[in-house]
């Protein structure tokens, strides 16, 4: 091997170096490695879902919630992007009560964090969700998450990018 060579080698190696680094941290701090861990992080968000709608539901303004949250910007996390979501969609769909809408945030939670397809917004599986609170409104929590994630099952065929 030549000198020349074998410093463009060594050349490329540290260049390289860095982002190697950054690509084994990046997977060695998932904060999502476990089943307990996304459950965790799912039931934050069910809960924010549910104060989102004890606050609507007290007259708070919209912009009271959003003024709270960090702005979005290119690179927002997940979870930030999410909670503007939560904001809009509780405030858009006031129909939907405080069972279902929180319960569906979290198997919502569960497809992003465990990679499987999810609806990219609400519209698709609104009638489900409307068609699960219908049937068990507040009167059974566990047959309307139920009956979220069969809807959820069958309405959702789309996937994330």
């Amino acid at each position: 091997m030549s000198v020349v060579s074998l410093r463009t080698m060594m050349k490329m190696i540290r260049l390289s170096l860095p982002f190697i680094i950054l690509l084994i941290s990046a997977c060695a701090n998932n904060p999502y490695d476990s089943p307990k861990e996304i459950n965790e992080a799912c039931r934050f968000e069910m809960q924010a879902a549910l104060t989102a709608i004890k606050l609507r539901n007290k007259d708070k303004p919209k912009s009271n919630l959003l003024a709270k949250l960090t702005p979005l910007e290119k690179n927002s996390s997940r979870l930030l992007v999410n909670m503007y979501q939560i904001v809009d969609e509780v405030y858009s769909h006031v129909e939907l009560n405080e069972t279902i809408y929180p319960r569906y945030r979290f198997e919502l939670c569960q497809r992003q964090l465990s990679y499987k397809s999810y609806p990219l917004t609400i519209e698709p599986v609104l009638p489900m969700l409307k068609r699960c609170q219908q049937q068990f409104g507040s009167d059974s929590p566990e047959q309307a998450t139920t009956c979220i994630v069969k809807g959820l099952d069958t309405d959702s065929n789309e996937k994330p990018d």
